[in-house]
């Protein structure tokens, strides 16, 4: 059975914003970092609505801001490379990798899943 139309207050229309690159990656962290999309991320904002309190956690507890901006502009990055090569259907071996020695540092920093959790 198909999805119920929506009525015309429902609908969402389209709104093209003109930015810079280091101004999309900038509001595309804070997006991130509030667990939103970037369309709702600018949403919110725009209506002056409360966001949500960050919803991911530390890399590591205690982990030094600068370490996990630095972190998230590797992975913006890296997005930005995957999306090229896609886009020209080449797979470049600096990729894989950068890729490789990304995944080697954040073994080095996040804990393996339920290292935290102890029985009792």
């Amino acid at each position: 059975m198909a999805r119920p139309a929506k009525s015309d207050t429902e609908k969402r229309r389209v709104t093209s914003v003109r930015l810079s690159p280091v101004e999309h990656d900038a509001l595309l962290s804070r997006a991130s970092v509030s667990g939103l999309s970037l369309s709702e991320y600018l949403r919110l904002a725009g209506l002056h609505r409360p966001l949500p309190a960050t919803v991911r956690a530390p890399v590591v507890a205690g982990a030094s801001f600068e370490l996990v901006e630095q972190l998230r502009r590797v992975g913006v990055n890296l997005n930005q490379l995957t999306r090229l090569s896609h886009i020209d259907a080449v797979h470049h071996a600096e990729l894989a990798s950068t890729l490789d020695d990304l995944r080697g540092v954040l073994a080095l920093l996040m804990p393996p899943a339920g290292a935290g959790d102890t029985e009792h």
